[in-house]
């Protein structure tokens, strides 16, 4: 991904940038979305091509963030859910069952006219 070997460049070169990356959903175009907006596993993905480059995507992306600790964060907003001990160990919030980013308390119901 060319966002990571940019942020590799950057640090390399001791480059005053912000050391935050937000990506957005990498996964998308190996997962069928009807599927994964209802599970987001990757049993769900058809092809074991897939499965193998979705695998790969996180790999890198662990391998980027541990390269570049302590001083880098990458947040990822995605649907997958890897059934790996490393990828799981990353994972802090799983908005799944009702959960939400944001929660149903926050939004008002009777907005102002």
């Amino acid at each position: 991904m060319a966002h990571l070997a940019l942020h590799q460049y950057l640090v390399a070169n001791g480059r005053p940038v912000p050391r935050f990356l937000m990506l957005d959903q990498p996964t998308q175009p190996y997962y069928p979305s009807d599927m994964a907006k209802a599970r987001g596993r990757l049993e769900d993905i058809p092809l074991d091509e897939d499965r193998v480059t979705v695998t790969h995507l996180f790999q890198l992306v662990q391998q980027v963030v541990t390269e570049l600790a302590p001083g880098f964060q990458i947040t990822v907003s995605d649907h997958a859910d890897l059934p790996h001990d490393w990828y799981q160990a990353s994972v802090r919030y799983n908005w799944r069952g009702g959960e939400k980013l944001i929660p149903t308390t926050w939004l008002d119901t009777n907005p102002a006219p």
